[in-house]
């Protein structure tokens, strides 16, 4: 597998991932993972995943605060007053754990997907 494959199945991932939190709602966006080791076609697809679905859900972030600085910095030290994370930047850590997470099981599931194709 080329670089330019690996990329591709990471753009890819990304692009879907994102696509269907925006319109489907956050719970979607692990399909993006699955996507993105399908495509990717060689090993469990668990680090993929894991990378795809937390590097999308960062990006939303970062888009959140470029938008509106002030509202998403309340916005995360609020979240994380309430669940006594300490400073607001644990609630971003937070997330994109839980991220990484979803998007590992995410990736699981396409690596297996395309394993059990390739049989």
């Amino acid at each position: 597998m080329t670089t330019s494959d690996r990329f591709i199945s990471f753009a890819a991932g990304v692009a879907i991932a994102l696509a269907l939190h925006l319109v489907a709602g956050w719970m979607f966006s692990p399909l993006g993972a699955v996507a993105a080791a399908w495509l990717r076609g060689r090993g469990t697809g668990i680090l993929i995943g894991a990378v795809v679905l937390s590097g999308s859900w960062l990006l939303l972030i970062t888009y959140n605060f470029v938008v509106a600085p002030a509202a998403s910095a309340e916005l995360t030290r609020v979240v994380a007053g309430i669940a006594g994370l300490g400073p607001g930047a644990m609630t971003i850590v937070l997330t994109c754990l839980v991220a990484a997470l979803l998007g590992a099981a995410g990736g699981g599931v396409g690596g297996a997907l395309r394993r059990l194709r390739e049989r």
